[in-house]
């Protein structure tokens, strides 16, 4: 059975220092919505009501990002390769990072698999 990847999720904890202000503002996640969206194919973004965090959608469910601090998760579709999946969602960590002010991380990361299933496969498996 061959196993093909369909997406990269990275989830991360952000260090958040003690500061004056907010952390993230509205004003600061539309900044980072600003520079990423073009480059990754972003479509929409949602924004919490009192602008401490915001999700930002692509084409597919496998595309997005999530800024809830301290939590950061970014989603990749795996279209041209995991490296390349990897790349772009650095890209948008460190464009997040950046804009808010993060100096730190405590990485996680998951992948997403289709599996596909053909012949006696899919008998034994009840698909």
């Amino acid at each position: 059975m061959e196993l093909i990847p369909k997406a990269l999720v990275v989830g991360v904890f952000a260090a958040v220092q003690p500061t004056a202000g907010q952390p993230v503002t509205s004003e600061k996640l539309n900044r980072i919505w600003a520079e990423v969206a073009p480059r990754h194919g972003y479509r929409q973004l949602q924004l919490a009501p009192d602008g401490s965090a915001a999700q930002f959608f692509g084409a597919t469910p496998e595309d997005g990002a999530t800024i809830q601090l301290p939590l950061i998760q970014v989603r990749e579709s795996i279209t041209y390769g995991a490296s390349n999946a990897a790349d772009e969602a650095q890209d948008i960590l460190k464009a997040i990072a950046t804009n808010l002010g993060i100096n730190q991380f405590r990485p996680g990361t998951a992948s997403a698999w289709r599996i596909p299933l053909v012949g006696p496969e899919i008998r034994r498996h009840g698909s």
